[in-house]
């Protein structure tokens, strides 16, 4: 998917996509946590692999354009960082709860994190367009 969106360049609408990779990503966290068996876990990984793609995909171009030429290195290493210390903070957090509740509770909690970033990034969308809550 990312190897699409290079060669064929970011959505007109980024927003849209940005939200169709967050929900692609809550499916398919949703479907691995529900999954019986095997087969239909490894269907559920490719959604979200997918739909990450579309989003950081969509993402990257969009923050990358936004950001003053002169100070495109301080920009991406902070956004590195913050992609780092979430990852750190998410791995501990996750991995107790598998080991406490299993690892579908910490996918199903996972993927309830990621829908509340779905609404939110669809509400905070529509107030930058202006549109009516």
């Amino acid at each position: 998917m990312t190897a699409v969106i290079a060669r064929r360049g970011a959505a007109r609408r980024i927003g849209l996509a940005v939200g169709v990779g967050l929900l692609m990503v809550t499916a398919g966290l949703f479907c691995m946590a529900l999954s019986p068996l095997p087969g239909v876990a490894f269907g559920c990984t490719v959604v979200l692999g997918v739909g990450v793609s579309v989003c950081t995909g969509h993402l990257w171009p969009a923050y990358l354009q936004a950001t003053p030429m002169d100070q495109l290195g301080r920009y991406q290493s902070l956004l590195v960082f913050a992609q780092m210390a979430a990852l750190l903070i998410a791995t501990v957090l996750f991995t107790a709860i598998a080991g406490r509740l299993g690892a579908r509770w910490s996918l199903a909690l996972c993927a309830a994190c990621t829908l509340v970033t779905l609404i939110w990034w669809i509400t905070s969308s529509q107030r930058r367009l202006g549109s009516p809550s």
